[in-house]
């Protein structure tokens, strides 16, 4: 299956430079540089490159055992687009627990345009001081294409390859957990009227760790959704939603007495909100309900929910809210499952032409199944950044992350500071 999905994203990279896009959602989290900074001007090649110093007191993430460290982070990217465009981005919401590989769900990008395409590279080298042996260098490949045809037809397709780690301590763990991740997702659309759609999608997800003791974790998913919905005007629209998803590890689980795959399926049952109402505001609204069924286990029902919400307050202030709750695959190999809730939330504030402030909010719950665990976690992300001209840029970040749990080892707290500066070219 691996090589099957490498296979067919190598070919899907090397026809993307006969299509392009333009725009996304914005989100309210991400690390290091990526495409969503990729240029200010309308053209077909954006690069850009971030250096940067972060200190930090607590590298792994520990509770009692807390050790400080500096590392040189140096972050370039380079991007396709055709035709040209001023910025360059794929809209997806990746995550390795995701039932299918998303956070959220993926919408086809709004516009009129007949062939549309992007490609986006984005390395990351991390080089520590005083722990030579946490360096380590992520990948993170994505590619988007899509096709508007006359009478109301649209096909979009996205694809993203990552070789990357989760965070240290997510499970205790002092080590990096490295892994890689594929991903597939294409949405056919097809508007029959001025106030009628359909729309469906598919996809696929393939996630593999490289450590041992984290394979439990290695898995293929495929999805397949189906909609119609009704436009109240030509930029608020309301859908019912119906979208089927398979889960199946790599590995048995391996309990006393018994073996059993901790496969499943979910299915979820949505309605969903879409609106540009004004050039102010945008956003999307799903809300419906997921029943989870396990492979030797029991079934379970709960609330889904995806909030997504961009309001421009003036023409120099944005902010920007993102909430969730759904199902995720387990990384504790005890556990069956966890339903998580999360909320994020961003503000920004363009002080005068050169002067920028950001503030990030976000907070999280995991509730797992199978064990009795619970954990909080709390992030705060103030940055300010100064433009000395179109192409130069420098910024500077503090991050606090507070965790609490129902095991001793698993909280903790973090202090991050940050000082990157960024070239567009």
């Amino acid at each position: 299956m691996k090589k099957l999905m490498i296979t067919g994203l190598l070919a899907f990279i090397f026809v993307l430079p006969v299509m392009a896009e333009e725009g996304r959602f914005p989100g309210v989290s991400g690390d290091g540089i990526s495409g969503d900074v990729l240029g200010m001007q309308r053209r077909n090649v954006h690069s850009a490159v971030a250096l940067g110093f972060q200190y930090t007191d607590n590298l792994y993430n520990s509770k009692n055992n807390k050790e400080a460290d500096t590392s040189f982070i140096f972050s370039p990217s380079i991007a396709l687009a055709l035709p040209g465009t001023r910025r360059v981005d794929v809209a997806l919401s990746p995550d390795t627990a995701a039932p299918g590989g998303l956070g959220f769900s993926r919408e086809r990008v709004d516009s009129t345009d007949r062939y549309l395409a992007y490609l986006v590279y984005n390395p990351k080298a991390e080089f520590y001081a005083d722990n030579s042996d946490e360096n380590f260098t992520s990948h993170n490949v994505k590619g988007a294409v899509q096709y508007n045809a006359p009478g109301g037809l649209t096909l979009d397709l996205a694809a993203k390859y990552a070789k990357a780690s989760e965070a240290r301590g997510e499970v205790g763990n002092r080590y990096l957990d490295e892994y890689e991740d594929m991903l597939y997702d294409f949405i056919v659309r097809y508007d029959f009227s001025p106030k009628l759609f359909v729309r469906g999608t598919a996809s696929g997800y393939n996630l593999e760790y490289d450590r041992t003791e984290s394979d439990f974790r290695n898995r293929t998913d495929m999805a397949w959704s189906m909609a119609a919905g009704y436009k109240f005007s030509p930029k608020t629209e309301l859908s019912m939603e119906y979208q089927k998803v398979w889960v199946d590890y790599d590995k048995l689980l391996e309990n006393p007495g018994t073996h059993f795959r901790r496969d499943s399926d979910e299915q979820r049952y949505a309605l969903n909100l879409a609106w540009r109402m004004t050039a102010k505001s945008r956003g999307r609204f799903k809300i419906g309900q997921v029943e989870k069924s396990l492979d030797g286990g029991k079934d379970d029902t709960a609330l889904f929910m995806e909030l997504q919400l961009v309001h421009n307050i003036t023409t120099r202030s944005q902010i920007m809210l993102e909430a969730s709750r759904r199902f995720y695959e387990t990384n504790f190999k005890e556990a069956s499952y966890y339903i998580s809730e999360r909320i994020n939330l961003a503000y920004r504030q363009e002080f005068t032409p050169r002067i920028t402030g950001k503030v990030r909010l976000g907070w999280s719950a995991d509730d797992y199944s199978g064990i009795t665990l619970e954990n909080d976690t709390y992030r705060f992300n103030p940055s300010c950044e100064y433009s000395f001209n179109n192409w130069l840029a420098i910024e500077g970040g503090y991050s606090y992350v507070k965790r609490t749990s129902d095991r001793n080892d698993l909280e903790y707290d973090t202090n991050t500071f940050t000082l990157t500066v960024i070239g567009r070219f």
